[in-house]
């Protein structure tokens, strides 16, 4: 996979397609980082007033090469990146 990522310091791979739910991606060579993405399947969700709902949920696994700047990178963005991904549609504007 090397070859195909030239330069590159974090991928994301996909094996929702696959109908896998979570999976622990490794870390590229000379990567700092790699997201694994399962499929999205609905899910039993409690709400903050005690309300069960079905939800659309998805696995994330994030791997990672320890060291301060993925630290960095972990504290400032994880909670950035969890929005994006709770609104799709927030990437377009």
């Amino acid at each position: 996979m090397p070859d195909s990522t030239p330069g590159g310091t974090f991928t994301l791979t996909n094996l929702g397609m696959f109908d896998i739910d979570g999976f622990t991606p490794l870390v590229n060579p000379s990567q700092a980082a790699i997201l694994g993405v399962g499929r999205i399947q609905r899910r039993a969700v409690v709400l903050d007033d005690d309300r069960l709902v079905g939800r659309a949920m998805i696995t994330l696994s994030l791997s990672f090469v320890i060291g301060w700047l993925t630290a960095r990178l972990l504290r400032a963005s994880w909670q950035h990146v969890r929005r994006l991904v709770e609104r799709p549609f927030a990437l377009m504007v």
